[in-house]
């Protein structure tokens, strides 16, 4: 029988988040649509669902055709991004929730 091992992994107290801040006169790249997943837990902590990032349908469903999107594949305009949320919700590319995020360039 194979000795089981265990990978220790650090606290996450031990990671320092330290985010850039943007120049006053940079400008973001432009806004995404995102898919949001939810998994639910099944354990005593069940309250505590867990909310992450999913798809991006302008680039993962090959979407972007259909909107005007800029170099970086995100749109430009808060109606536009507005509206592709709206079509995937009812469209499905993903399984959706979508939510709106700002996207930034961090280094230059």
């Amino acid at each position: 029988m194979a000795e089981a091992t265990s990978t220790r992994f650090p606290s996450i107290l031990s990671f320092t988040a330290a985010p850039a801040r943007p120049s006053i006169h940079s400008r973001p790249p432009g806004l995404d649509v995102i898919a949001l997943v939810c998994s639910p837990r099944h354990d005593r902590l069940a309250a505590l669902n867990t909310i992450s990032f999913g798809c991006a349908p302008l680039s993962c469903n090959l979407e972007a055709g259909n909107y005007p999107v800029n170099q970086w594949c995100l749109l430009d305009q808060i109606d536009d991004a507005r509206l592709a949320m709206e079509n995937f919700a009812s469209e499905k590319p993903e399984p959706g929730p979508y939510m709106i995020a700002e996207v930034w360039r961090c280094g230059e």
